[in-house]
Formats: structure tokens, C-alpha cells, sequence
């Protein structure tokens, strides 16, 4: 392996063959990347790569396979397990085991955005370090970088996203404290870094209905 490639090569806990497929498979479709207007976008156009190098099978084993990548976008977007598993229901999908194809139930839900915020998690911050360490393109860069995090979290909202990174580390939770502090957000996409200090018996009436250990998060 040519010696610059190693500081973005060895960021990633990807195998070699995986990150060489990977990178001429972004050469080979830089024209298609170059156009993603957004995270959902790139994962529209990166989904073969989820597909083929996942670890786990649930993913590729969805019917109809088109479904897959439209249930991973809503779980990027801070869709609830619940809601995945009505819109899978009402949209007739099913999992593929063996030979025969069953009724997905709540568990295939939750093993699905495992392997999300495991599988294509990884695959997609493969594409993103060989993205930064070629200096290819920023646009595609940051793409990259906020559907990693998507796939990770289940969120995309980013205060959602800021409160998760505060201690709050359950997606519902995160949720639920950013529902009930919206309301004093200065801006739509303006996070104030002492909204939480600065309201605190709002944030206490929000905590009040959740588990204490969620109480006893320092505030930063």
C-alpha cells in the first residue's frame, strides 16, 4: 500500500480489501456523489456499499430490497422503533430467512438499526476519511460526516444530536428533552451551548418524567 494512503487507511476499522473496493468505487461514481444534495442523498447512492459489506445479513436479507434503504432513512430521521415497524407493516415488507420470508416483527426492527449504527456506520466513515485524506471534495465530505453520525444515532435533528452528545445518551430521551426545550431555541438551526443552565426548571419538568439516572447528568 502506497505509504500516503495510510493516515486515512488506518483511521478506519474496515478491512483493506474493503477500503481499496471503496475507493474506486468513489472514483468510479464521483460524478453521482458530487450531486447528493444532502445526507439522505448519499446514503440513497452508498447504500450498495452498506448492502455488500455489512456484517450483519438483516440488512441485505429485507424484501423488498428497495425497502431497506427507506427504513434506514427514517431511522436517520429519529423515527421511533414503533414507527419502523408500522410503516413495514403497512408498506407489506418482510425478512428473508432461508428460503422463506416471514412478517417482520419489532426484534428485526431493532436488529436492522443495529447493524445501521454499527455496519453502515463504519462503511460510510470508511468512505468519509478516504474522502478527507484525498481532499476529493467538502461538499461530499460533509455529507458524509453528518450521515455517519445519522446512522449512528438514529437522529438527525441537531440539537437531538447535541443533547445526546451531553449525557443523555438514549435517542427517545434526547428526543423528548429537545421537544420540551425547543421552545427557547434562538433559532431554528442555532444551538445556544447554555440553553441547559440557562433553563433549568424547564429542563426538570422534561427529566421529571423519565428515569432518574437521566436527573443526575451534570450539566456541562
Amino acid at each position: 500500500m502506497p505509504p500516503e494512503k495510510f493516515p486515512y487507511y488506518g483511521k478506519t476499522l474496515l478491512g483493506l480489501d474493503q477500503l481499496r473496493f471503496i475507493e474506486t468505487w468513489i472514483d468510479t461514481n464521483l460524478w453521482d456523489l458530487e450531486f447528493c444534495d444532502s445526507p439522505q442523498d448519499l446514503l440513497n447512492i452508498i447504500w450498495p456499499i452498506v448492502k455488500k459489506f455489512a456484517v450483519a445479513k438483516i440488512i441485505s436479507n429485507i424484501r423488498p430490497e428497495t425497502q431497506a434503504v427507506e427504513i434506514a432513512k427514517r431511522w436517520c430521521n429519529g423515527e421511533s422503533y414503533y414507527s419502523l415497524l408500522i410503516y413495514a407493516k403497512n408498506n407489506n415488507i418482510k425478512i428473508k430467512n432461508n428460503t422463506k420470508l416471514r412478517s417482520v416483527t419489532q426484534e428485526h426492527i431493532v436488529d436492522f438499526c443495529s447493524a445501521l449504527s454499527y455496519d453502515g456506520m463504519l462503511l460510510v466513515g470508511g468512505l468519509a476519511d478516504i474522502v478527507e485524506g484525498k481532499s476529493i471534495n467538502e461538499e461530499i465530505l460533509s455529507n458524509a460526516r453528518i450521515l455517519q453520525n445519522q446512522l449512528k444515532l438514529g437522529l438527525s435533528d441537531e440539537f437531538h444530536v447535541w443533547l445526546h452528545g451531553q449525557g443523555y445518551a438514549d435517542r427517545e430521551v434526547a428526543k423528548y428533552i429537545g421537544e420540551n426545550l425547543g421552545k427557547v431555541l434562538v433559532g431554528k438551526n442555532i444551538i445556544d451551548y447554555k440553553i441547559l443552565k440557562d433553563n433549568k426548571i424547564l429542563l426538570e419538568k422534561a427529566l421529571a418524567s423519565l428515569p432518574t439516572v437521566f436527573s443526575e447528568i451534570k450539566i456541562r
